[in-house]
């Protein structure tokens, strides 16, 4: 199994949560971060923008526990990966 980490670039906020990508075996997995885990570990960003960039400021941090689930295979019942505050 290969696992790659996404682009910090390509990192955007959608709904309650910041969102990236993973690559298993050349397959793309779609990964987010909830608010609540931004809030409880990087801060309480005021708003959106300032959420998405706590996450940016600790993507490493983020992809490294979404190695982590997907190598337990804790997924969605939709393929995705959502890192919870309980996670990190």
């Amino acid at each position: 199994m290969t696992i790659k980490y996404g682009n910090v670039d390509d990192m955007y906020w959608q709904g309650d949560a910041a969102h990236f990508k993973m690559i298993e075996d050349g397959k793309t997995i779609d990964c987010r971060v909830s608010r609540e885990a931004i809030k409880d570990l990087f801060g309480d960003p005021s708003d959106e923008s300032a959420c998405l960039d706590a996450a940016k400021e600790n993507f490493e941090a983020i992809s490294d526990k979404a190695l982590h689930l997907i190598k337990q295979k804790r997924f969605e019942t939709d393929g995705s990966l959502c890192v919870y505050f309980d996670d990190l």
